[in-house]
């Protein structure tokens, strides 16, 4: 059986000239179909990366871009590393006034609390208009929740289509039931997905499901750190109150929209609450070779 290696190297590339994108985006398609082992696509941030098995196969995709496929001189950058934000279990001992801007990422009227029982320690988030009112907490996800939710990446995305119906949403919950009746602590990370069942259609709060799932979407998409995704972190909305108020939303503009800046300010305040760390990709692999090389091997 042949076996059909995964490309690693990836760099971003971009013309010379910027009127020449549309040069670019087609050479980047040609590219695409000629050769099947490249990965190209264009990123969150806009840019156009190409994905090769190595760094010979990286040159000889980039001269057949700029020499046959687009012909344009292009920029390639350095190797993209990904990076990614998280959390660890513990208290943070730093002054985050030293290492964070608050004015900057809009946490100056935020303060700190405590969940009903006093266990953890909660970020109070008020609306501009003081409406509504959040209580969230981040917490790090037990790495066996971290490697199922990767590996069922693909289903999670057909859950949110509600047209596919080729997802076993039963099966799916009983797995992951079974990862974390695995854990030491099942009653505190079940607490993760116990705050996602939502609130009744008579509750005024459900109207603002989609504004904080919004919120926390803008937050985990760049972090606070360095504005790179953030990874294995579960942010836990304690309470919601809600307290209405007449004639705000033409001083404040509309609810919903202030739901989404506040969760994803709360969010990011909630994050930097605990000890915070930035994880690097590493390159896993097994090497083999004959006995009597062992060795050298080593």
């Amino acid at each position: 059986m042949p076996y059909q290696a995964k490309p690693i190297v990836r760099v971003a590339v971009e013309p010379e000239d910027p009127r020449h994108f549309a040069e670019l985006e087609a050479g980047l398609q040609r590219l695409y179909r000629s050769d099947p082992t490249v990965e190209v696509h264009v990123q969150e941030t806009g840019e156009h990366v190409i994905v090769a098995l190595g760094e010979l196969h990286l040159e000889r995709c980039v001269k057949d871009l700029t020499e046959r496929f687009a012909k344009v001189p292009l920029r390639v950058s350095e190797p993209l590393v990904g990076f990614r934000e998280t959390i660890a279990n513990g208290d943070a001992n730093y002054d985050k006034l030293a290492i964070f801007n608050f004015k900057h990422l809009h946490m100056s009227d935020m303060t700190t609390g405590r969940t009903t029982d006093g266990k953890f320690k909660t970020v109070v988030c008020p609306t501009p208009d003081c409406q509504v009112t959040l209580h969230l907490r981040a917490m790090p996800l037990p790495p066996s929740v971290v490697a199922f939710l990767e590996n069922h990446a693909d289903t999670w995305r057909a859950l949110q289509d509600d047209s596919d119906d080729s997802v076993d949403v039963t099966s799916v919950k009983d797995e992951l039931t079974a990862v974390l009746q695995g854990l030491p602590d099942y009653a505190s990370a079940s607490t993760i997905f116990q705050a996602n069942t939502g609130t009744p259609d008579s509750d005024p709060r459900a109207k603002f499901e989609s504004s904080l799932i919004t919120g926390f979407q803008l937050a985990t998409t760049s972090g606070p750190l360095c504005d790179e995704p953030v990874w294995g972190v579960a942010f836990v909305v304690e309470d919601m109150v809600l307290t209405p108020t007449e004639d705000a939303a033409a001083i404040y503009g509309p609810l919903s929209g202030q739901v989404i800046s506040t969760m994803k300010s709360g969010c990011r305040n909630a994050f930097i609450q605990q000890p915070v760390r930035l994880v690097e990709a590493m390159y896993l692999c097994t090497v083999q070779c004959h006995a009597e090389h062992l060795g050298k091997l080593y």
